[in-house]
């Protein structure tokens, strides 16, 4: 393929703010039911006294689900059926907010959030489907990490001042559904593909549909190690460090999610200055070392600087990873498949977590979490390094980031801007 029908191609993919607007407000708003999960978790054991298992299972149930709707969802998002999809999406969770909030009973509620998981997931595929059809979709996926953080600590603020209640977090819910409804119309269509199909190009991309599968598993495999931390970090400090206050552990947590959102504004400095592959191997190494020092550590410092490098390095990857998703085809199979996979793992990892403490103890479960951290870095980072050789031209050279996305799905050579 020459340089210029490299470009041909790449320029069917979609500029322009208002497409990226809609995909950051539709995955953003999709992302808050589980954002908000440890708050409604809570209000459930609290308020509504359904035990403690039971709520766990539900909100477990709630990831799985909106994990398998991604899945289900691929071939319609690749016809482009995605604006009606997230449509569909949206008007579910905004009805089972308004039921929720109207008959606040824990049997209702618990069909709420597992009813939430479909509108979710609906969402989630419709807007990283659409990224794919972006002409430049790693800044945009920065973008919405960052405002999705941002718009989480801006409802665990209003919350309290609406009352703290549960049916004030529905209502909070339901306004920001609403304005999602009025920023969110204009999502991408599906990118049409070259129509020059060559027959050698089949095992070509046979091969690239099978780095997709291995790509999405070892993230979602990472993933589980990220969840599972998470989910234990406070029993982890509680048995090795004694003597740590309660009122240090809100620290530790804001400081994570704050060098997060460092890491998420770094991710595309990352990407120009150092480059995909090189900027993931450091990060996957920083995570694996922070999250075992978290496990195992017993300084109140050095668990501190641990939080922060595993936030910081966990803000970054995120966005690197679904970017190179994004980028590898314009019809969002591969972003959607490496998402619907990041969210099987996210609902995994906390089951994952406790079953691996009931049997261990908190080092063994760090260094277990290691060990299969380090297999998922690597699967992911040798995946990723394939699949950058892949985007060259047939000279042999990259193209300059940002220059052109270019794509050949289910078929011949490609190139995609990407370092």
């Amino acid at each position: 393929m020459s340089q210029l029908q490299a470009q041909e191609v790449g320029a069917d993919r979609v500029r322009g703010a208002v497409p990226a607007l809609s995909i950051v407000t539709t995955w953003v708003f999709a992302l808050l039911p589980a954002n908000l999960v440890p708050m409604i978790v809570g209000e459930l054991v609290g308020r509504f006294s359904v035990p403690l298992d039971l709520a766990g299972i539900a909100a477990t149930s709630m990831t799985l689900v909106n994990a398998a709707v991604v899945l289900s969802v691929r071939p319609l998002l690749a016809k482009g059926r995605r604006g009606s999809l997230s449509a569909v999406g949206l008007a579910i969770l905004v009805s089972v907010y308004l039921v929720a909030a109207l008959i606040p009973i824990a049997p209702v509620v618990l069909g709420a959030l597992v009813l939430g998981g479909v509108g979710s997931g609906l969402m989630v595929a419709a807007a990283t489907a659409s990224l794919s059809s972006m002409q430049n979709p790693d800044p945009i996926t920065a973008v919405a990490m960052i405002v999705n953080r941002v718009v989480v600590a801006g409802v665990f603020i209003l919350i309290p001042v609406l009352g703290g209640s549960f049916e004030a977090m529905m209502w909070a819910l339901i306004s920001i559904g609403l304005i999602t409804f009025a920023l969110s119309r204009r999502l991408p269509p599906a990118v049409a593909t070259s129509p020059d199909v060559a027959p050698a190009g089949r095992p070509a991309a046979q091969s690239r549909q099978a780095l997709a599968w291995l790509l999405s598993v070892g993230f979602a495999l990472w993933t589980v190690t990220d969840e599972a931390t998470y989910a234990l970090i406070e029993i982890f400090l509680g048995v090795n460090i004694p003597t740590l206050s309660k009122d240090d552990l809100p620290m530790i947590y804001a400081g994570a999610i704050l060098f997060g959102l460092l890491g998420a504004l770094a991710a595309p400095l990352f990407l120009r200055f150092v480059g995909r592959v090189p900027s993931l191997a450091v990060l996957f190494g920083v995570s694996i070392v922070a999250k075992f020092l978290l496990a195992g550590g017993t300084d109140q410092i050095e668990v501190l600087v641990a939080s922060l490098a595993w936030g910081f390095a966990l803000g970054a990857i995120i966005p690197l990873i679904f970017g190179l998703a994004a980028a590898t085809s314009s019809d969002g199979r591969v972003s959607v498949l490496v998402n619907g996979f990041y969210t099987l793992g996210a609902g995994l990892g906390p089951l994952i977590g406790t079953q691996l403490l009931v049997r261990s103890s908190p080092v063994w479960v760090g260094a277990i979490l290691a060990v299969i951290g380090a297999i998922a870095a690597i699967t992911v980072v040798l995946v990723a390094a394939r699949l950058v050789k892949r985007q060259k031209l047939g000279n042999g050279e990259p193209l300059e980031p940002h220059a052109g996305a270019v794509d050949a799905e289910r078929d011949e050579s490609y190139a995609i801007a990407v370092r």
